[in-house]
């Protein structure tokens, strides 16, 4: 499984926590994997699931020509261990091609070495991983074993990696297993297991099967898993996807991995989209994101999207995002294209968002700009955005400066500012301490 579907399912894992879910203990072992129909409750999209293929029932197909690892299980044990302890991309992909390795008939003596694991992390990643490869080739007995886990937690973790791993084998019997699981809750979460492994692997038909749902939370959130995957290899689909769904559907995340994905791929295209989306809200969002993608690849070709926008608040919000990100790289270029543009408010947030990402990156450059800006709003917006920075760094200088300030309300703001920002500090030092 992906790294972003490992995450997509701990997340959904992590809400059903919060509804009070418990799975744990209460699920039987699979039934034998023959030909599934799709849930009773969604007749209509029964021939979008593939149909299972016969096999022995709970494995996958080939699973017997599977090739003995030439490692023994302690060998391999110990390479596992040393994977997990490491972190980065490099650890997970090793740990990925030593799982894919294994043969499952030693899974389960592996299994028994994780359990007497430390810490607890650890041991819990590998379980969790072993599991899922166990169920691509026998379901029924990492069910089981997933099923006598230890903690409510843990099991249900256990649980819902068996039926990804078993997605991976047979769609349709790990649908059919989840349909079945009993209380609303628990069925829930098992569906939208299975569905991310099966838009893992066949985003386009998850996504058709999602859309047969009836109204309701499961659909919503199943609409909303698949369109993660989706955005990633059809970016088009999952905007149909997306404006086709009723506006509670239209979740604020859904709009940002859309267009996320889309931007760094095409972001012309995407900001072309982005333009016909009738909801200001949506829109705005859609925008800010494309920006974001877009300005890190072509900051020029970005400028000239946002200056082409209408009149109005998504074009000064667009254009300050990439002006701001823009100084994050080059500072001096956008300092200097924000001084070019028409007084106003477009040109005050430019300048403003030009600041702050400056004092990120080099907080005496953006200070010294700054100050000598001619006086007006757009100083004392600059000011302020790059108070707190200035303020935990130097806050003799800081105060210093806004004392010297002839008295009036920028002074006054400044000042306010620089002592929130330090009394904000102290106490979170004093909670620290405590």
């Amino acid at each position: 499984m992906k790294a972003n579907t490992v995450i997509f399912v701990a997340l959904l894992t992590l809400a059903g926590f919060g509804a009070g879910m418990i799975i744990g203990g209460r699920l039987a072992s699979p039934r034998a994997s023959t030909p599934a129909a799709a849930p009773a409750a969604h007749t209509p999209g029964h021939d979008m699931l593939p149909m299972a293929k016969a096999r022995s029932p709970g494995g996958r197909p080939d699973a017997a020509e599977e090739p003995r690892e030439s490692a023994s299980p302690a060998e391999t044990m110990a390479a596992l261990q040393e994977a997990v302890r490491t972190s980065g991309s490099r650890s997970y992909r090793d740990l990925e091609n030593l799982i894919q390795k294994i043969n499952p008939s030693d899974i389960p003596q592996l299994l028994a070495r994780v359990e007497k694991m430390s810490p607890a992390s650890h041991k819990s990643r590998l379980r969790l991983r072993l599991l899922e490869r166990w169920a691509e080739a026998d379901a029924a007995a990492a069910m089981a074993y997933a099923d006598g886990v230890a903690g409510y937690q843990n099991r249900q973790h256990a649980i819902l990696r068996v039926l990804s791993g078993w997605a991976e084998a047979d769609v349709a019997a790990a649908m059919a297993y989840a349909d079945g699981v009993a209380g609303y809750q628990n069925r829930k979460q098992a569906i939208l297991s299975v569905l991310s492994a099966w838009a893992e692997k066949d985003a386009e038909a998850a996504s058709a099967w999602a859309q047969q749902l009836p109204a309701g939370e499961l659909r919503k959130r199943a609409l909303d898993g698949v369109s993660h995957e989706l955005a990633q290899k059809n970016p088009e689909a999952a905007y149909a996807l997306m404006t086709s769904s009723s506006a509670g559907e239209q979740r604020w995340d859904m709009v940002q991995r859309i267009f996320d994905a889309w931007a760094r791929r095409d972001p012309a295209t995407a900001a072309a989209r982005a333009a016909q989306l009738s909801s200001a809200r949506q829109r705005q969002q859609a925008y800010e994101t494309i920006a974001s993608q877009w300005v890190e690849q072509d900051p020029q070709a970005a400028l000239a999207w946002a200056a082409g926008l209408p009149e109005g608040r998504d074009k000064i919000s667009v254009s300050s995002t990439v002006i701001g990100q823009w100084a994050g790289s080059d500072p001096k270029s956008a300092a200097a294209y924000a001084l070019s543009l028409p007084a106003g408010q477009l040109r005050n947030n430019s300048i403003s968002s030009v600041a702050s990402h400056w004092a990120s990156t080099d907080l005496a450059g953006a200070v010294a700009w700054t100050q000598q800006l001619p006086e007006g709003p757009a100083k004392e917006s600059a000011l302020n955005s790059l108070t707190s920075q200035w303020a935990l760094a130097d806050p003799q200088a800081a105060t210093a400066y806004a004392q010297s300030l002839p008295s009036g309300r920028s002074r006054e703001n400044l000042l306010r500012n620089i002592g929130s920002q330090l009394a904000r500090e102290a106490r979170i030092l004093s909670e620290r301490a405590e």
